[in-house]
């Protein structure tokens, strides 16, 4: 079943197809071809948020390189699992023990209600060092409150000095208007990029 809003469709996934998905991202395997474009992956576990990057098709985890500060995926841990680029978010979660999702993709915007066009806005990653650099993509990052995690970027201590926040994760807002009263406000928020300010 999938509904327009200004600028998306959105695709709701049954249990069978989040099931599916769910196995292919946490093992590796090639990507799904409906998911061509798909760059980040962001897991939330029980014990832990474990970032993901698409490369050569498969799908690489964090926990690989820094095992110590990001727990291993697996269907007992996972509750929530969002895979997202330019384009296009794959949305799975957990709902009562049963595995459901959605599907947005762009969609060419009319000229029609410009006022609805999406819009994309920068949330700061809370990171102010780098703790240790990976051997591939992966570097672990921190701040003084002892929080950890291993982003899906490479960072070198210069990218702090001149610039204390530097990582930035981009998400897009859809708008809807209320037909009573005209009011707009946000229908639905997606996950976009994640990028390094200055690099």
């Amino acid at each position: 079943m999938s509904k327009t809003i200004y600028g998306a469709t959105l695709t709701a996934l049954k249990k069978e197809r989040c099931e599916t998905l769910l196995q292919w991202a946490l093992k590796k395997a090639d990507l799904p071809e409906e998911l061509t474009g798909i760059k980040w992956a962001l897991a939330f576990a029980a014990d832990g948020v474990v970032w993901g990057v698409v490369q050569e098709r498969k799908l690489l985890w964090a926990f690989n390189e820094f095992p110590k500060a990001c727990p291993e995926l697996s269907f007992d841990n996972l509750t929530e699992l969002r895979l997202f680029g330019p384009t296009k978010e794959l949305h799975i979660w957990s709902m009562k023990k049963e595995w459901t999702g959605s599907l947005i993709q762009d969609v060419a915007e009319s000229e029609e209600n410009r006022n609805l066009a999406p819009q994309e806005e920068e949330r700061l990653l809370r990171a102010d060092r780098v703790l240790q650099k990976g051997e591939t993509t992966f570097s672990l990052v921190g701040d003084n409150t002892g929080a950890v995690q291993a982003v899906p970027i490479p960072c070198k201590d210069d990218d702090f000095k001149n610039n204390r926040w530097p990582l930035r994760l981009i998400v897009k807002n859809y708008f809807k208007k209320d037909c009573d009263t005209g009011m707009i406000g946000i229908g639905v928020t997606r996950l976009v990029d994640l990028k390094k300010q200055g690099g």
